[in-house]
């Protein structure tokens, strides 16, 4: 199980913190935040995390899709009919007719 840390370069001016690992799969890359937004010290803590899980026999990138569909569908149990309401009116048209029926050409009755 090889694993490294390293400092990306993506585009011209974006560097990243990459970790990179072997899976069963191939080889995979984690990103670990920008170089402008993450320190090194806070970019070696995460590396450690994910060598953790590593050594756990767990894929940090699969641990943080479950944690963040997790806190998500905490969230949506959270809110409230209003909220939902809230957030979904604005989405639809001044008739009333919601995007879906917009696009399939079909009228509010």
């Amino acid at each position: 199980m090889a694993v490294a840390f390293t400092c990306k370069l993506v585009k011209r001016a974006y560097r990243l913190w990459v970790f990179r690992f072997k899976a069963a799969n191939g080889e995979r890359y984690m990103g670990l935040g920008p170089l402008h937004t993450v320190s090194l010290k806070e970019a070696r803590d995460k590396a450690l995390d994910c060598r953790k899980l590593r050594l756990a026999g767990i894929d940090p990138i699969e641990h943080r899709k479950t944690a963040r569909l997790e806190a998500a569908l905490v969230a949506a149990r959270t809110m409230s009919f209003r909220q939902c309401a809230e957030a979904y009116i604005p989405r639809t048209a001044p008739d009333g007719a919601t995007p879906s029926m917009q696009s399939n050409g079909k009228q509010r009755c």
